[in-house]
């Protein structure tokens, strides 16, 4: 057929290139008989597969050459249909025809992935390098070396990037290595629907054709026994014809409460690593990579405020950053400090702790020269009078400590004291333009904590 190749080639637009190396690459054109189609494929388990989960695939591309194909019949090896013959034919109704032996376990049985993951895109840190390093030799080796691969972290943290990261490097690199990927959930969704439809067999069989699983969230199935169990029967199958299970869940498997004990046990007998918070430097790359990502140009210093105030979860901070990206292109708005701190107001409340007084006098401490005990001290110098001024000044401006709590925080001085303070540093900022920016700037730095 002339135009079988050209099919091929659309189906493949449409779905992943290692089910098309799996699925429809591997089939061959018989014949066209009035409305019917017939296909050869090499083997039954790779025509029932086609059956369940392509012919709708097929037919589409297959009417773009030939509109008037209603029905497609499948062979297997080299044996020619005869029409009116073929064992599978049971209606010449399309849908009939499309539904045979059909009530597939799963139409699409894994959870679909993002190309937008990979692992040029992820960003590596200290927290986070054991987990990478651990799923890219996934990718790079045809060996099994550790198995399963546990992930663990709170949400947020890069795990799911790295599963789809993995099944997308597997996409191009190993095209003819099946991937399931799957979150515990649809998994757990699926075996209910296949027990009411008792079609459990079928869901079975589904999961044997891959080479590689992944179970994402997998802390969703604890106190859901039947599915555990189930579950445990899939993995240790894996396991045990040597095929690899990578599982991510957002705790370790030792403390997720309500686990069935022994998939609890099957998956603690693999290498079990864990991400953690991303530190100031991480989350400073992660900026850096997002906005050249986002095209986005922020001022010097508002990336360093970005990444010291959300600290909680990577996907919060690259939340952020799309927000702000946003507001500049449909605000035309430059991305100042003042914008952002508007933009973020909302993150930024979650995100930042109460700003501790403490921390405040070290910082005005560190910037006017003198010591923390100086400033806590009897002392009537000027040089140290006016920098515990602007330290309380600062402390009244930043938290919502009252005034005697300032005072106390401050060698346990009054609230009088603290009001004092408060008016003389206001008249130094009016009378002297230099100490004014200096005082500003202390302010500003105390602001970032």
């Amino acid at each position: 057929m002339e135009c079988w190749k050209k099919i091929q080639e659309t189906v493949q637009k449409s779905i992943s290139s290692s089910a098309y190396s799996s699925w429809i690459a591997p089939l061959s054109f018989d014949k066209i008989d009035l409305d019917t189609i017939y296909l050869c494929a090499p083997t039954r388990f790779i025509a029932d597969w086609v059956k369940r989960n392509y012919f709708s695939h097929l037919l589409s591309a297959i009417n773009e050459s030939y509109p008037n194909i209603k029905e497609i019949k499948l062979n297997v090896g080299s044996v020619k249909f005869e029409p009116k013959t073929i064992v599978d034919e049971v209606s010449n109704s399309k849908d009939e025809l499309l539904n045979i032996e059909t009530k597939p376990l799963i139409r699409d049985i894994g959870t679909k992935t993002s190309p937008r993951f990979t692992f040029n895109s992820f960003v590596k840190g200290d927290s986070n390098a054991l987990a990478f390093e651990s799923i890219k030799r996934v990718a790079n080796q045809d060996s099994v070396s550790f198995n399963p691969l546990v992930i663990h972290s709170p949400s947020g943290f890069g795990k799911t990037h790295l599963l789809n990261a993995l099944a997308n490097e597997l996409s191009v690199s190993k095209p003819s290595t099946s991937v399931i990927y799957i979150s515990a959930d649809k998994f757990m969704y699926s075996f209910v629907k296949a027990l009411k439809e008792n079609d459990t067999y079928r869901f079975k069989q589904s999961f044997k054709s891959a080479d590689i699983l992944m179970i994402d969230d997998i802390q969703f199935i604890a106190g859901k026994e039947s599915t555990a169990k189930e579950l445990f029967h899939i993995i240790d199958d894996y396991i045990t014809n040597g095929k690899q299970v990578i599982i991510a869940s957002n705790n370790s498997p030792f403390l997720i409460d309500g686990l069935n004990s022994s998939l609890k046990s099957r998956i603690a007998s693999g290498l079990i690593v864990d991400i953690t918070p991303a530190n100031f430097d991480l989350r400073k790359k992660i900026v850096e990579a997002k906005c050249k990502t986002l095209n986005l140009t922020l001022q010097a210093g508002i990336g360093d405020f970005i990444a010291s105030k959300i600290s909680s979860s990577i996907r919060e901070l690259e939340g952020a950053l799309n927000r702000i990206s946003a507001h500049t292109i449909l605000m035309n708005e430059a991305p100042t400090l003042s914008n952002i701190r508007k933009i973020l107001a909302d993150i930024l409340a979650v995100n930042t702790k109460p700003l501790d007084i403490q921390d405040i006098k070290k910082t005005v401490a560190e910037k006017w020269g003198v010591s923390v005990s100086d400033i806590d001290s009897e002392k009537k110098q000027k040089d140290i009078v006016i920098p515990r001024q602007v330290a309380m000044y600062i402390a009244k401006n930043l938290t919502s400590k009252s005034l005697p709590e300032i005072g106390k925080n401050f060698g346990g001085r009054d609230h009088a004291t603290v009001i004092y303070a408060v008016k003389k540093v206001r008249e130094l900022m009016i009378a002297n333009p230099r100490l004014e920016n200096l005082i500003k700037e202390t302010e500003q730095i105390c602001s970032n904590l």
